[in-house]
């Protein structure tokens, strides 16, 4: 049996595989101890086995089919080809790169490089539309956009905050079983949620709020929290929260979530959100949240609501707890490290700009030679009237726009604008879901060189 990580959600499950019959057996180990997976790792393997994968490159040209071509010959040099003439035609930053979740650090590493050293900044991936307003916020709060904690000191907390529209039972069961693994050992679960889901069943407290008031309830729970000198965490009542040391930082802090202290974003009573979660701040504890909260127009703002309760209690750190931005993907926190953003190089270096002086050394020694702040997320770059900053060529790695992004038409209605669409992928797109996109304008092409 082989060892490999489950590729479907962020939590990396270990799953045992044979491989002569692609069998999957859980991995009794860290971090799904005592064999525990969900049906999705269980039939992780039916894309292997799957006879709709492709084998061969197909091409699409405007007004025509899609037809299958070989490797070398044609599809990746004719790929090269049209790329590099567009950076002729436009420059480099005509051309925009859409990175993976679903690929390994190495591939989203080289799609990266490769954007870069063709001279552009575009590129990006599917972190900047589910957990981007997670990373700023904790990179701003706590110096590392990541979860602070291993899983593993779950059960070891002594209250657990779900919130964001979080739903673990049904979303991340593994990570369901370390929550309830918590509850037994004596601690109490809080869930936040704009709806009743099946998680709720297992929270000592549940909190239904309205749709958009997350701030509000966070901001009147700091309020309570500070009101009535619950600060310290209980862990180190010797130290107070590094918040409020002081007593400037203290009313600084207090005024600002003051006006928010009276008010009270849940259905029910402000009692309830009052009496009901005031003696389980004391204790040591950990926020798990998901895109609920960072899927808005302040979701940096909103997770930075409920960083302040987890400072504000001593939350970080081995003893105190941890926070946990749960990824719905395999490999968003990969991509994001390795680069595949806009503003930052691997490692979450800051991206060079116009304004940042000298040249900075990146992406395994080579420069990034574009000074532009890259675009985000292109489509509504995309034009046809091909002025400057308009995108041209989209290379997109192991994702599907066109059905996945809120505003799927938009995104299907840029991408036919398109010069040149090159879709990496492993499976086809199927016909119900087929968008007539324009491979290859010669004729734009020779209109732009002066050609007749």
């Amino acid at each position: 049996m082989k060892r490999v990580v489950c590729p479907y959600c962020g939590f990396g499950c270990n799953l045992l595989i044979d491989p002569a019959t692609l069998k999957v057996k859980p991995y009794k180990g860290e971090p799904n101890r005592g064999g525990k997976l969900c049906p999705k790792g269980l039939h992780a393997t039916e894309i292997v086995k799957s006879g709709e994968r492709l084998k061969r490159p197909p091409l699409k040209r405007v007004g025509s089919s899609m037809v299958p071509i070989s490797w070398g010959g044609v599809a990746i040099g004719e790929i090269a080809n049209r790329l590099l003439e567009i950076r002729e035609l436009y420059g480099p930053d005509a051309v925009a790169f859409l990175a993976s979740s679903k690929v390994s650090n190495e591939e989203n590493y080289l799609l990266q490089k490769i954007a870069r050293l063709f001279g552009t900044n575009n590129i990006d991936n599917c972190a900047r539309l589910c957990h981007e307003g997670s990373v700023h916020a904790l990179k701003l709060a706590v110096g590392t956009g990541t979860q602070t904690n291993p899983y593993e000191d779950i059960p070891k907390f002594k209250s657990v905050l779900i919130w964001g529209g979080y739903n673990p039972a049904e979303t991340h069961p593994v990570v369901m079983d370390y929550i309830v693994r918590a509850k037994r050992n004596g601690a109490k679960i809080i869930a936040v949620d704009v709806r009743e889901t099946r998680t709720m069943a297992f929270a000592d407290y549940k909190l239904v709020i309205r749709p958009g008031t997350d701030i509000v309830l966070a901001n009147a729970l700091a309020h309570i929290i500070i009101e009535e000198e619950l600060y310290n965490g209980g862990l180190h009542p010797e130290q107070d929260s590094w918040l409020l040391r002081g007593e400037d930082g203290c009313q600084k802090v207090h005024a600002r979530i003051r006006r928010e202290g009276n008010r009270s974003s849940c259905r029910n009573n402000q009692g309830s959100c009052r009496g009901g979660v005031r003696p389980r701040w004391k204790w040591g504890g950990g926020y798990v949240g998901g895109m609920g909260l960072t899927q808005h127009v302040s979701g940096v703002e909103n997770i930075l609501a409920v960083i302040n309760l987890a400072l504000l209690l001593g939350y970080i750190g081995e003893r105190g707890g941890g926070l946990y931005p749960m990824r719905g993907q395999n490999n968003v926190q990969g991509a994001a490290y390795m680069g595949a953003l806009s503003e930052f190089l691997p490692g979450y270096v800051p991206s060079p700009t116009r304004s940042s002086g000298g040249e900075l050394q990146g992406s395994g020694g080579a420069l990034a030679t574009s000074r532009r702040r890259g675009g985000v997320i292109p489509y509504r770059a995309v034009g046809s009237d091909r002025k400057g900053g308009d995108i041209t060529a989209l290379y997109i790695v192991g994702e599907n726009p066109a059905v996945s992004e809120a505003d799927f038409m938009m995104v299907r209605n840029a991408l036919k604008k398109l010069d040149l669409l090159v879709v990496q992928d492993i499976f086809p797109p199927r016909r119900r879901l087929a968008m007539p996109t324009t491979s290859c304008r010669l004729r734009h092409f020779a209109r732009r060189a002066g050609a007749t």
